[in-house]
């Protein structure tokens, strides 16, 4: 019983430690999801130069878009003529941070590691999209037709509600599930790992001294030879398991945190940072169709290299700084009765959150039509792996098929069009133009031969 009380009380200490900063991040995305619009991006980034490639990078890097949410602005900004490089490098650099990622960093790991991690996914991105544009040889795409810019004909009043709704309600849904897991996480490897467990001395102790008995060289057996082997250990590790998951860019910040406090090297952590949330193993089979498997590879390849290349470059840039550590950060401040405040209204949003996820998970998909032959189709959609995911494809749908009623269920990935719609053939390219793949779906009450 004790193991467990000391498992939440620790599981609270980060979850109010965070709460501030990560209200303060999501009003700041609804801002941003206002004042930036989606035709914004993809009219200033539509391209092919050397130049737009460093443009969608830093347009990328505060806009809180997941590796899988940034798939229909991929796809817009192909439709709109931009080459392989600027796409390539907005889809590295943007799922990597955002505003609210950037403050809950800031929050657990100081400023010198938050400004790094922008850093990072700045260079990542960049290099990753030049190294694209280089080997793109493809003819132009002949832009398409622009969209209306979102909030572009609201008053101050209706921006507000829309940025408020956006960031405190939609962004708060994306990301609920991964949040309370990381903090969940964090709350164990606080309570359960020993102090020091993941020290780069530890990690590296027997991988260098392997090495001393091959080459018979004594001195690698020096603390420095230590701390280097165990580095380099724990950032291989970390990238092997990092590259294939999903995590958010925000919820993945506890956990890391929480792996510093255990001894895990600050470059280790910026290489979870950047490899977790940049990528994982659905977006790499959505862009291998959307951009091609050589692009695919540029985009994989510069994320596993450039993610260590940066941890390592951190740990010699900031070599004995002393960066605040993640428990005396969060576990001896005490509850202020800002952190307090923040922490219920967090804990408020999140329940929200899960209560309408499980109305939407309870509500039935096959909604009875005005007239019993009401035209239905349904189908078949691959590629979602969020909310954020399920509402472009229902947006995308609605589009093709304007006055019909769309429901898309995540888990089946089953799309249903009540009323009069177009082809199936157009509502397929619809779902295939917003960056995912689809299908006509076998009926469901169908009785097997």
């Amino acid at each position: 019983m004790a193991l467990v009380t000391e498992i939440l009380r620790n599981t609270a200490g980060v979850f109010v430690a965070m709460a501030p900063y990560l209200l303060l991040g999501f009003a700041l995305a609804g801002a941003l999801y206002v004042l930036v619009p989606r035709a914004w991006v993809v009219r200033h980034l539509g391209g092919r130069g050397w130049l737009q490639v460093v443009q969608a990078a830093l347009v990328g890097i505060p806009l809180p878009l997941c590796s899988c949410g940034v798939i229909p602005f991929a796809s817009s900004l192909r439709k709109q003529g931009a080459g392989r490089g600027p796409i390539t490098a907005f889809l590295i650099a943007t799922p990597q941070t955002g505003v609210d990622s950037i403050l809950v960093t800031y929050s657990f790991l100081g400023l010198p590691f938050a400004l790094f991690r922008v850093v990072a996914a700045l260079v990542t991105g960049v290099v990753g999209g030049w190294l694209a544009a280089a080997l793109d040889h493809s003819p132009p795409v002949e832009p398409g037709s622009q969209q209306e810019e979102t909030g572009a004909a609201l008053g101050v009043g209706d921006k507000v509600r829309l940025a408020a709704r956006f960031g405190l309600i939609e962004l708060v849904e994306d990301v609920a599930g991964w949040l309370v897991v990381g903090v969940l996480i964090a709350g164990l490897i606080e309570t359960l790992l020993p102090p020091g467990t993941l020290s780069p001395e530890k990690l590296g102790g027997q991988f260098v001294s392997m090495i001393a008995v091959s080459t018979g060289t004594s001195t690698v057996y020096s603390a420095f030879g230590w701390k280097l082997g165990g580095q380099l250990v724990s950032m291989i590790a970390v990238v092997v398991v990092a590259v294939p998951m999903y995590v958010c860019a925000t919820a993945s910040v506890p956990i890391a945190a929480a792996l510093v406090a255990k001894g895990m090297p600050l470059g280790a952590a910026l290489v979870f940072l950047v490899a977790g949330p940049a990528t994982n193993a659905a977006t790499i089979a959505v862009f291998a169709k959307a951009l091609g498997k050589r692009t695919v590879a540029v985009y994989v390849g510069t994320i596993v290299a450039l993610s260590i290349a940066m941890g390592l470059l951190f740990e010699t840039v900031t070599g004995g700084l002393g960066l605040p550590a993640y428990s005396a950060h969060h576990q001896h401040g005490g509850v202020t009765w800002l952190t307090g405040v923040a922490g219920v209204l967090l804990a408020v949003l999140l329940a929200r959150a899960f209560h309408q996820r499980m109305r939407a998970r309870l509500a039935r998909p096959e909604v009875a039509p005005t007239a019993p032959d009401a035209p239905r189709a349904e189908l078949l959609v691959t590629g979602m792996t969020c909310d954020n995911c399920r509402r472009h494809v229902e947006e995308a749908l609605r589009a093709a098929a304007p006055g019909t009623s769309v429901h898309v269920d995540l888990e089946s990935g089953r799309a249903c069009i009540l009323g009069t719609a177009p082809s199936v053939d157009t509502l397929v390219q619809a779902v295939t133009k917003a960056g995912y793949r689809a299908e006509v779906a076998p009926p469901t009450g169908a009785a097997a031969a």
